[in-house]
């Protein structure tokens, strides 16, 4: 009797620790650019309401808006679809982006005006590139950095166009890189389109997209 226990009590610690290991090990679902580059696979966070004389204005004036942090950790976040964030007395959920076959672009699921929103993916690399770029558009300004780091802003009203801005040269890591924009909207609806561009010019090749945050160390 007493040798049952233990066998039985060894098979629950066996059972915990595979599925503790199962759980681990969970794959992480990747996905890939359209056959041109652009990345279609976004997590969204809208929106927070903005004063209008600034989200109308277009010009540096809204400098101010693109370098305040709205939530904690905003410049270096890694969220996940579902996580919450505090931005003033408003609870925003980031979300999964819906995926249009054949448009390049992601919008925004409200057209709500006078905000600012943000969007963050994730793209893997399996080797370094040198001097790579963003090849953007966006609905209206929007500011975009990679891995932390701003790479590009603009301060406009327009819809969005592909390949319309090209931000200014950064290396992608081997690895996971964050990208991030945040655009702010007067009016109507709101989006924006990414690709990477290498230094000859192509979209470069070999890169996947997942939706889920970079280890921890």
């Amino acid at each position: 009797m007493k040798t049952f226990f233990l066998n039985t009590a060894s098979f629950f610690i066996l059972a915990l620790t595979t599925l503790s290991a199962t759980q681990t090990t969970k794959a992480v679902e990747v996905y890939k650019p359209s056959i041109d580059g652009y990345i279609q696979n976004w997590l969204l966070l809208e929106s927070n309401d903005l004063d209008p004389n600034l989200s109308r204005d277009h010009s540096a004036a809204q400098a101010p808006i693109f370098d305040k942090e709205f939530f904690t950790n905003q410049f270096r976040a890694t969220p996940q679809a579902g996580d919450k964030v505090t931005v003033g007395t408003k609870e925003l959920v980031w979300k999964a982006s819906e995926f249009h076959a054949g448009d390049p672009s992601v919008f925004f699921s409200t057209e709500k005006e006078d905000v600012i929103q943000w969007a963050i993916t994730y793209v893997i690399s399996e080797k370094e590139v040198l001097n790579v770029v963003l090849s953007l558009g966006s609905d209206d300004g929007s500011c975009w950095r990679v891995n932390g780091v701003e790479v590009f802003r603009i301060y406009a009203e327009r819809p969005v166009s592909q390949d319309e801005d090209t931000s200014r040269p950064f290396t992608l890591t081997k690895g996971v890189n964050v990208i991030m924009v945040a655009v702010i909207n007067a009016q109507l609806a709101a989006g924006f389109s990414a690709r990477i561009i290498g230094a000859d010019k192509k979209a470069v090749e070999g890169l996947t997209v997942s939706l889920e945050p970079p280890a921890k160390p």
